[in-house]
């Protein structure tokens, strides 16, 4: 039963990372030419990343980070 919970939620945030309607971040680099942008999930970048937390806190200020 767990097995198939974890597969399915696996699954389910596969999914999530795929769709672009969702995001709530860009992530933009580079400059000119060679600018790229990347489509984030906040809450994703929360829970992987010990430095994002804070921009994307509820009370974090809403700029742009450089």
């Amino acid at each position: 039963m767990t097995s198939v919970f974890h597969s399915n939620l696996s699954k389910d945030l596969s999914l999530i990372l795929r769709d672009s309607d969702g995001f709530n971040v860009i992530i933009q680099v580079g400059e000119n030419q060679n600018a790229k942008e990347f489509y984030a999930h906040s809450m994703i970048l929360r829970a992987r990343s010990p430095y994002s937390k804070s921009p994307f806190h509820p009370t974090g200020l809403r700029k742009r980070i450089i």
